[in-house]
């Protein structure tokens, strides 16, 4: 992620009321006018920020959410049941006019205990229109219901003294759901919960049947799909986090020029299709001195396979974990720091002051950072973005104690890249190889045989604009689990993610082949997805011990802006 190379940088100092052109602001669909606090900040780094709000503010969201607890239809449904609101996402609008558009409407999920089902909720912002139907699908239970779960566990007269006195701590463990896959009514909804007494003689995932309020012990100690021994690695949890979120027009300018302009997303709102997995830190319509590269850049598929035991798990990127992050709040979830944030990554802890979208200004390069949690398994997401015409996405794999992650294993990301060099239209791949140059004019996969020799360039209306995706040198190669490297596709609605709905029991493995139906891609809307492959851990030896680099991600090189 380079922030190893990172030298001590001069203290931020925020000033205020300076003036701001709002054509900036304007450029980007869907500033949202009637919520506006532009915030021009200069820092003793080389950069200038500002930032807006852009689309529903935390005020509407907090208020669409009231709302929807009180409207009829919902309550036609729940009244005089014992329900829980399990998730608020936004529904992607897609692109218009070329950029992303800010989310108008939004999808809920809920569930009722009394009766074993589940309903999602949805409709428009500032709307009392509201539609409800069944929903078959377990959702991945919020922090809110693990702590009703955990809150179940304290009653009981086994684990309720040691939980109440900290001899025994409490872990989210992997899968999060015990029958997660099974649809919602043919199985009760049941909650893993893991534990770990101190001195070593308590290790167990259990689960809390949400239902029936009563705890179900299991076999080996664990659930199917993981294991719980006394032997654990990886740093101790400190279960912190926010859902603290925002989407931002973010424009980072450098000597009264603007660099880049861009749309900024925390991870609890991120997009991930319909099943709310979330993307990590999301990046929207991003333009480069005034043109655009990216309409979106996110990481909608997460999934790792283990050799034995474990797994296999699809992971999600909509829970933000905490990570120390020294600076100002410049909005809900965005902080700019006075030193580089340390994830879990950097500071060997899983314990920090702050849970959202960090920016650390290096002079040369404006970086955003966030930490993600899954279970036991805690991500690095990061943006860097240079002021030479750079983009080095990053990604960083970490986790806290358990008894899984002593096992090798291999994590698979997948970013999704919607390339618009100039505009939407008119885009072209070409990969570059020791075996000759390719012009890639419909769909497919290409494996990357290469490394760093191998390269894919995407052109667009402009023919003087371009950007090289240069492999990193640790993102490996794909297996059977993995299916590929580098997919080329045309852009179409719906292909965000491609639909796995559960973590554990189904086919976790990334499945956009039905993306891939030989579909020209010369002069089209052209996505690519990047895979990076990470090995964890070798325990061929007496100790099971971290191998190779865990950052990691391609450069993503500009010419001609």
């Amino acid at each position: 992620m380079l922030r190893r190379h990172y030298v001590l940088a001069l203290m931020l100092a925020v000033i205020a009321s300076m003036v701001f052109v709002p054509r900036a602001l304007n450029s980007i669909r869907g500033f949202d006018k009637s919520t506006s606090q532009v915030k021009p900040i200069s820092t003793t780094g080389a950069h200038t920020f500002a930032l807006a709000p852009w689309g529903p503010s935390q005020e509407t969201v907090d208020a669409s959410k009231v709302s929807l607890l009180r409207n009829p239809a919902v309550l036609k449904r729940l009244a005089g049941s014992r329900f829980r609101l399990i998730s608020f996402q936004f529904i992607d609008a897609g692109k218009i006019d070329g950029n992303i558009a800010p989310p108008e409407s939004y999808r809920a999920i809920l569930y009722d205990y009394t009766h074993n089902l589940s309903y999602a909720a949805t409709g428009r912002f500032e709307s009392s229109i509201v539609q409800v139907a069944p929903n078959s699908v377990q959702p991945i239970p919020s922090d809110e219901e693990f702590d009703a779960a955990v809150a179940v566990l304290s009653r009981d007269p086994k684990f309720g003294p040691g939980i109440a006195n900290g001899t025994l701590s409490v872990y989210k463990p992997m899968p999060p759901l015990i029958d997660g896959s099974v649809p919602v009514g043919n199985v009760d909804r049941t909650l893993s919960v893991g534990l770990q007494s101190s001195d070593g003689s308590e290790s167990r995932i259990v689960g809390v049947d949400m239902i029936s309020e009563t705890i179900v012990s299991y076999p080996n100690n664990a659930p199917a799909a993981s294991i719980a021994t006394p032997d654990s690695c990886g740093v101790s949890s400190s279960g912190g986090g926010s859902s603290a979120s925002g989407q931002y027009n973010l424009i980072i300018s450098r000597g009264g020029v603007e660099i880049w302009n861009l749309v900024v997303v925390t991870p609890s709102i991120s997009s991930g299709g319909v099943h709310n997995n979330g993307s990590g830190v999301e990046v929207l319509n991003v333009n480069y001195r005034g043109q655009r590269v990216l309409t979106r850049g996110h990481i909608p598929i997460l999934n790792v396979k283990y050799d034995s035991s474990c797994g296999p798990y699809r992971d999600w990127l909509n829970s933000q974990s905490n990570f120390m992050a020294n600076g100002s709040d410049l909005a809900t979830g965005i902080r700019l720091c006075t030193s580089p944030p340390q994830t879990i990554l950097e500071s060997g802890t899983d314990a920090g002051n702050f849970s959202g979208v960090a920016i650390w200004d290096d002079r040369e390069n404006v970086e955003l950072v966030a930490e993600m949690s899954a279970g036991w398994y805690r991500y690095l997401m990061a943006w860097n973005f240079s002021d030479d015409g750079v983009i080095r996405p990053r990604f960083g794999f970490g986790s806290t104690t358990s008894s899984c992650v002593c096992i090798n294993r291999n994590h698979h990301a997948y970013w999704r890249f919607d390339f618009d060099i100039g505009s939407a239209a008119g885009n072209l791949v070409t990969e570059h190889s020791p075996a000759g140059l390719l012009v890639i004019d419909k769909e497919g996969m290409r494996p990357r045989l290469y490394g760093q020799d191998q390269t894919w360039t995407i052109t667009g209306s402009l023919p003087q604009l371009s950007a090289t995706i240069i492999p990193g040198i640790h993102d490996s190669n794909y297996d059977k689990y993995g299916t590929g490297d580098v997919w080329v596709v045309v852009n179409h609605a719906g292909e965000l993610d491609d639909g796995v709905n559960c973590t554990s029991g189904c086919s976790t493995s990334i499945n956009i082949a039905p993306f891939v139906n030989g579909e020209p891609t010369t002069n089209a809307d052209i996505v690519v997805w990047y895979g990076a492959h990470c090995n964890r851990f070798d325990a061929s030896g007496p100790t099971p011990k971290l191998v190779g680099d865990h950052v990691l991600g391609p450069d993503i090189v500009l010419r001609g802006y």
